[in-house]
């Protein structure tokens, strides 16, 4: 389950776009235990991927009867003005 980053209002204003790339770990409930950025577009952009990494839920990995917490998952976090602007209520003209 992915969740849509929180976006401040200047940075909907500013039509900020970009990506932020992670490393995640993931534990045996299948949450984020811990997450760290390792390259993105633009630093502006990282807390508010760490934040959304941080509600996303990973089926869980069952081995040997056991769920397994997994390491460095790889998560990429995208932010396009325009998915960002009709998330937030705005029209768009696509024309």
């Amino acid at each position: 389950m992915r969740v849509g980053p929180a976006l401040p209002l200047d940075i909907l204003e500013e039509q900020i776009t970009g990506w932020v790339f992670l490393k995640l770990d993931i534990d045996e409930f299948g949450k984020v235990a811990n997450a760290v950025v390792t390259a993105s577009s633009s630093s502006r952009l990282n807390e508010l991927a760490l934040s959304a990494v941080r509600k996303f839920r990973y089926r869980r990995e069952l081995v040997e009867n056991r769920f397994m917490p997994m390491k460095d998952v790889s998560a990429t976090v995208f932010f396009h003005y325009w998915q960002l602007a009709e998330a937030a209520g705005c029209s768009t003209n696509y024309e």
